[in-house]
C-alpha cells in the first residue's frame, strides 16, 4: 500500500513521524509532488495501513510550509466536501446537538457547509466591532497566537439553553474555545463537543474542556479520534 505526501517539510520528519507512532519498515522516495511512501507488506494489519494512509490523505487541506501548517486551503478542492460531510457524520454519530456554533471568519465556511448538510441551524459568533455596544449580545476576551488580544462576540440568541456543537479549523492554543465557551455558557448552552479540521494543541489543553473534541487530523498521530472506516474514497 502506497501514497503520495504533499511536500510540505523534510524527509526527515516524515521519518520522525512514523518511527514515533511505530511504523518501521517503509520506504520513501523523493516525487516531483511530494514523497511517496510504501508501506511494508508485513509488520502491520491492514487496519494499521490504512490508518497511515488515512492520516496523511488529509494533509491537501493545508497549506505546510517548514514551521508546520501556514493555512486551511480545504475550498480550493470542493470535490473533498462528500468526504469530509461523511468524516464528520461519524465522529459525531450518537452525539445529540440542536445547533452549529463557530467563530467569524473561517469557521463561517465551515459552520455554513455543516449546517446545509446536517440541516441544523447556525449560530455565528462574530468578531467585536464598536457598533455591536448598541445591540443586545455579550462578548469575551481572548489572546490568539500572535499575543493579540482579540475580542468575540454573541448577539442575543432565541434558541438559549439547547446543546451545541462547536466547529472550527484549527485547534492550537485553545484560547479562542476557551472565550466562545464563556460566552455560549453565558447564554445557558451546553456543548455537546468540539470539532476541527486539525488538531495540534497539546493533550494538558485538549482535557482542560470537559467535552469530546475531535478532530479529521491530529497533528502528531495517525490513529487518533476518526473511525478507519472513514477512509477517503480514492
Amino acid at each position: 500500500m502506497r501514497c503520495l505526501i504533499p511536500r510540505y517539510s523534510t524527509k526527515e520528519d516524515i521519518e520522525t513521524l512514523l518511527n514515533k507512532n511505530g511504523i518501521h519498515g517503509y520506504s520513501l522516495t523523493e516525487e516531483e509532488n511530494g514523497l511517496l511512501l510504501e508501506l511494508p507488506e508485513k509488520g502491520l494489519s491492514r487496519g494499521e495501513k490504512e490508518a497511515v494512509l488515512r492520516h496523511f490523505s488529509f494533509y491537501n487541506l493545508f497549506h505546510w510550509s517548514d514551521k508546520g501548517v501556514e493555512n486551511v486551503v480545504l475550498w480550493e478542492d470542493p470535490s473533498f466536501y462528500p468526504s469530509l460531510l461523511r468524516e464528520m457524520k461519524i465522529l459525531w454519530e450518537g452525539v445529540s446537538f440542536d445547533l452549529i456554533a463557530s467563530l467569524e471568519s473561517r469557521g463561517f465556511i465551515l459552520g455554513g457547509l455543516f449546517s446545509l448538510a446536517l440541516e441544523k441551524p447556525f449560530l455565528p459568533i462574530r468578531k467585536y466591532k464598536h457598533i455591536f455596544s448598541q445591540l443586545p449580545g455579550k462578548q469575551a476576551e481572548y489572546v490568539n497566537w500572535k499575543g493579540e488580544t482579540e475580542t468575540l462576540y454573541l448577539f442575543t440568541p432565541e434558541a438559549s439553553g439547547k446543546r451545541i456543537l462547536f466547529i472550527d479549523d484549527i485547534l492550537e492554543t485553545g484560547r479562542s474555545l476557551k472565550a466562545s465557551v464563556a460566552l455560549l455558557k453565558g447564554f445557558g448552552f451546553t456543548l455537546a463537543g468540539a470539532f476541527y479540521l486539525l488538531d495540534a494543541a497539546s493533550e494538558e489543553t485538549r482535557s482542560s474542556f470537559p467535552f469530546p473534541i475531535r478532530s479529521l487530523l491530529r497533528f502528531d498521530q495517525m490513529t487518533e479520534n476518526t473511525p478507519l472506516q472513514a477512509l477517503p474514497n480514492k
